[in-house]
């Protein structure tokens, strides 16, 4: 998140190149030019640039590196004015003899805001099901807890426990095993996600992991509702033990 800069003997190097290719800062690597021409150089950092591959160094270092005249074949160039009018700009180069081609940072920037955009819908799908999974789980446990221990709870409400004591007595369980899932369940899930996303890893684009605190939250919040709404339908079925008929049962 901080500008860098580039000074006389600098080598900066791409986040995503130096994890593909595996090298770090202080190593040497070998450059190799469109002409075929090699030089070994020192990383003196590696930066971050979250789309494509690119080295950084000042036209003095090219030169000294490769003993040749540094010849641009690209430029860049800070446009004014509307939108129109740096498009027709764009179009007009586009259009010139020796230009190859023109690209301009708004319409590169709306090019990857529609491929991102699919990833975050995939994203938004996964967190769906798997909020739903986390549901059902919840569902399927309590309800399983609830028929196994029918006679225990019926001995209980024969005993004299209300119906509010008896529910207290069986939710309590699910909110502290939600708890300890939501403790235990936020340092794996962060370390399974990074690995995955070294998995998913790009030749070309680099994605940093990076998890907000209210990230946590909201999968807290969201796994403590799930247990609480799990909470009041099995109440129904708590409810409905009969203690006669439930002790009067072959174990």
């Amino acid at each position: 998140g901080e500008r860098v800069k580039l000074s006389e003997e600098d080598v900066f190097i791409t986040k995503n190149l130096s994890m593909v290719v595996g090298f770090e800062e202080e190593d040497f690597v070998t450059l190799q030019t469109l002409d075929l021409e090699q030089a070994d150089v020192e990383v003196t950092k590696i930066v971050m640039n979250y789309l494509g591959n690119s080295i950084y160094m000042t036209q003095s270092t090219y030169e000294e590196c490769f003993d040749d005249t540094f010849e641009p074949n690209a430029a860049y160039v800070l446009l004014k004015g509307e939108r129109p009018e740096q498009d027709a700009f764009l179009d007009k180069m586009k259009e010139s003899d020796g230009i190859l081609s023109a690209m301009g940072r708004r319409n590169m920037q709306e090019g990857f805001d529609g491929a991102f955009r699919i990833i975050n819908l995939v994203v938004y799908i996964i967190i769906v099901l798997a909020a739903a999974l986390a549901f059902v789980v919840l569902f399927t446990l309590a309800a399983t807890n609830i028929s196994e221990r029918e006679r225990e709870l019926a001995t209980i409400k024969v005993l004299g426990f209300y119906d509010a004591e008896v529910h207290a007595y069986v939710n309590k369980e699910t909110l502290i095993l939600t708890g300890l899932g939501i403790l235990l369940g936020m340092p794996l899930g962060k370390m399974l996600g990074i690995w995955l996303m070294g998995v998913l890893e790009m030749p070309s684009i680099y994605f940093y992991p990076n998890l907000y605190p209210k990230s946590y939250l909201y999968a807290s919040i969201l796994s403590i509702s799930f247990a609480l709404i799990v909470n009041l339908m099995t109440n129904k079925t708590l409810n409905k033990i009969d203690p006669v008929e439930a002790l009067k049962s072959v174990e």
